[in-house]
């Protein structure tokens, strides 16, 4: 679990951490971003990864060999609210999402934290809208759980109030 008090914005009990497997989150041209799959096994070791694949991307399962997750088979079609209800199936009050793309918005907003990210494809508006906060790229947004801290200097109201974050 990650436990993160954001003054002026909400405390954060996390135990997962939702991620789609297509391009531009954990991937690009069939393989597996830089420092990604070293990120997420390292927190593995504080929240369960669920890895959102559409079935014609289960062969790209491989790229995160060795990475404790659970692979969760989406709906060729209907993604967008698969990815919702699946938020809404582990708890929404404990989960954080990543994403980049129009599809994404209803997890990024089910999510008690939903981070988008810029990502060599770009980051779509609405995605940008209903996120909490966005980042360059998936090893930053995995660097914010990591290291919640960064989470607070984000997300802080105002810097008289300080946060308190611990990973437990």
């Amino acid at each position: 679990m990650i436990r993160v008090e954001i003054a002026g914005f909400t405390y954060l009990g996390l135990d997962h951490l939702i991620l789609p497997l297509r391009a531009g989150v954990l991937a690009a041209d069939g393989r597996a971003l830089g420092g990604v799959p070293e990120r997420l096994a390292m927190l593995a070791r504080q929240l369960k990864i669920h890895v959102l694949a559409d079935p014609a991307d289960a062969r790209m399962g491989a790229m995160l060999d060795g990475v404790p997750c659970k692979w969760v088979s989406l709906p060729h079609l209907g993604q967008a609210e698969a990815k919702r209800n699946y938020v809404e199936q582990v708890g929404v009050d404990h989960a954080a999402a990543i994403g980049h793309g129009r599809g994404d918005v209803p997890m990024l907003e089910a999510a008690a934290l939903g981070i988008a990210i810029f990502g060599g494809l770009g980051l779509s508006c609405e995605a940008a809208r209903h996120a909490d906060l966005a980042v360059r790229h998936t090893v930053d947004a995995l660097g914010l759980l990591l290291w919640p801290d960064r989470l607070i200097q984000s997300l802080t109201l105002s810097t008289d109030n300080a946060g308190v974050a611990g990973a437990h």
